[in-house]
């Protein structure tokens, strides 16, 4: 399958947006209404991350296409370790883009 994103270049100054959801997640619009705002707002490149919905990436970027927009497939997935909600976050100790594993209840870290 050809993808929405095929041969897309960014200038330095492309405005993106890479976590943004819809009705299957937990946001008010359709894929379609919320590919049909982003046309109008001249984003060079989105990605729609609706939580634990794989089955939907495939739907959205058909729509995409259509609207000849850029939209990565992408999904936002739960996870968990030890019954703790796991999530990735940039290390602003760091002050880098490293990203580290953390226990959500208390910022534990589990890996690097």
């Amino acid at each position: 399958m050809t993808l929405s994103t095929s041969n897309l270049v960014l200038t330095p100054d492309a405005a993106i947006d890479l976590q943004l959801h819809t009705i299957y997640s937990d946001d008010r619009w359709t894929p379609a209404q919320l590919l049909d705002h982003l046309a109008g707002e001249q984003v060079a490149l989105v990605a729609i991350t609706d939580h634990d919905r794989p089955d939907t990436a495939m739907a959205v970027q058909q729509l995409a296409m259509a609207k000849n927009l850029p939209v990565l497939a992408a999904v936002e997935m739960t996870a968990s370790w030890q019954g703790q909600m796991v999530s990735f976050r940039k290390d602003e100790a760091l002050h880098e883009a490293r990203v580290r594993l953390f226990v959500d209840d208390d910022h534990s870290m589990l890996s690097v």
